[in-house]
């Protein structure tokens, strides 16, 4: 084994974890913190990086990462930790600067300057705007990247993802289509479906939407579909040319197990998902483009209730994915995930994160043909958003960003409007409502940039009913805030969404 320990002077890391360098858990490695010292332990022969997040004056609370510039730890050593954050993320922009022929922004020489400052004075302070300075670069070096190849693309080789929005709101007062509380299954469960009026908004702006099929809204009775409530989003669709992918047809989450599904034995359990899964496809096939089998089954505790094994879970996973591929053959099978880095796993031995979920899927021989991936308010800089799904892309898949949503405003559900916030809430500043569009703008450039990616769906489109507060493209009243004017914007630059075909 070897050690590296890390001074944290200048910061205080408020989340922490190791892996490799391609963003695995490393076994057998473990991470301790004892004061002002972060501590890995790892084995020998393996190349480790350390990701903490704290926050970066000049950008944000953001997750940053150590690796020795991109070589990874592989032998004892001691370092200042805001110093090797600064290195490591200045060397990043640098490799992408050069390797995608992106040009030099000018925040690399500014981050270049006081990484060299931060040497002989004003150590702490020179190395945070290092750091600041360096994640800004690398964004912008890619931005440079992206912009070129999504304007040089053949539109027949490489014509783009689905832009996509949701025509439902994931609250309505006090519920929640998919996180709880329960409300009565004996009564009629709330509406929502948002007003006409927003999902022409969404219908102006996309080529896409993800239905609510969530079994307990749509079965809260059992042996009671209410298929009418999928019947009048589906026939907006088609009225606007907008294509329908569904929702997870398993979800151990609140949302995606009816009342009356969770008491049941475990071979019933099977059963019901069974019928369910069958019922709805053969109900809808030929109207639904891509099939969501499941979501977060990698170890995500709110989605396994029923504390199933790893062996359990790859069956039910293989029991949707198949039957989708008998009954609807040809059409897209996404697997779905949340907490997309895994940082959930650090020192709890054996357990999934996404990355290595997806490696038991493909061991298993489990029938699959997109990844879906969600991007809620991620709290990393875009470059690593990128550099991470650039990881997912080694699979072979297409990626399907089935969920995201970042606020344009730092104010939480339920917060005094003249509340105090986290200053440091927000990305190269505090959200607002332009900050918001810039974010939205950046990142669908650079994800946009990959053929690999089929989709982007924006999860909260309407502040009125958002699952990640003042996430919404329009405001509690429908209207469009500066974020869904850049996006139209956007697209009529690269021709996507509605624009694909004009």
């Amino acid at each position: 084994m070897f050690t590296v320990a890390f001074e944290c002077m200048g910061l205080k890391p408020t989340n922490a974890y190791i892996t490799d360098l391609h963003r695995r858990p490393v076994p057998g490695a473990h991470l301790t913190q004892d004061g002002d010292y972060l501590t890995i332990t790892a084995p020998r022969g393996r190349r480790v990086r350390l990701d903490v997040r704290a926050g970066v004056e000049g950008f944000g609370r953001t997750f940053c990462t150590a690796d020795r510039g991109g070589e990874g730890y592989a032998e004892d050593g001691r370092f200042d930790l805001l110093a090797e954050l600064a290195f490591s993320h200045l060397r990043r922009a640098e490799r992408v600067a050069a390797s995608w022929e992106a040009g030099e922004p000018d925040e690399l020489a500014s981050a270049r300057e006081h990484f060299a400052q931060s040497a002989w004075q004003d150590r702490e302070n020179n190395s945070m705007r290092a750091l600041a300075k360096a994640l800004v670069a690398g964004e912008e070096a890619a931005r440079v990247s992206a912009d070129r190849i999504l304007s040089g693309r053949d539109i027949g080789v490489h014509p783009g993802p689905l832009i996509s929005g949701t025509l439902f709101g994931e609250r309505q007062g006090r519920w929640s289509i998919g996180v709880g509380p329960d409300w009565n299954p004996k009564e009629e469960p709330p509406d929502f479906i948002r007003p006409a009026a927003y999902n022409e908004r969404v219908a102006m702006l996309c080529s896409a939407t993800t239905l609510p099929s969530f079994w307990r809204w749509i079965e809260p009775q059992q042996d009671k579909p209410r298929w009418y409530v999928l019947e009048g989003l589906l026939e907006f669709c088609e009225q606007h040319g907008l294509v329908a992918k569904s929702f997870a047809l398993y979800w151990g989450g609140i949302g995606g197990c009816p009342v009356w599904l969770r008491g049941l034995p475990h071979k019933e359990k099977l059963q019901a998902i069974e019928r369910w899964t069958t019922q709805i496809v053969q109900r809808y096939r030929g109207r639904i483009a891509a099939w969501e089998t499941v979501n977060e089954m990698h170890d995500w505790h709110f989605a396994n209730p029923f504390g199933w094994s790893h062996a359990q879970t790859l069956e039910v996973a293989r029991l949707v994915s198949e039957l989708v591929g008998a009954l609807d053959p040809g059409k897209q099978r996404i697997i779905n995930h949340c907490s997309i880095w895994g940082e959930y796993a650090q020192n709890r031995p054996g357990v999934w994160t996404p990355l290595t979920y997806l490696d038991a899927l493909l061991e298993a021989g489990i029938p699959f043909e997109g990844i879906g991936l969600q991007y809620y308010n991620p709290g990393r800089d875009l470059l690593e958003c990128l550099l991470h799904l650039d990881e997912f892309a080694r699979f072979g898949k297409e990626i399907w960003i089935t969920e995201m949503g970042t606020p344009s405003d730092p104010r939480g559900h339920g917060r005094v409007e003249t509340g105090q916030t986290d200053p440091l809430a927000g990305w190269r500043g505090t959200w607002s409502p332009e900050r918001q569009a810039d974010w939205v703008g950046l990142w669908y450039t650079l994800a946009s940039s990959r053929p690999v990616v089929k989709a982007l769906n924006w999860w909260d489109v309407s502040d009125s009913q958002a699952f990640i507060a003042h996430a919404g493209l329009l405001d509690d009243q429908g209207r469009p805030k500066p974020s869904y004017e850049l996006l139209q914007a956007w697209c009529r630059r690269y021709r996507l969404g509605r624009e694909a075909n004009r």
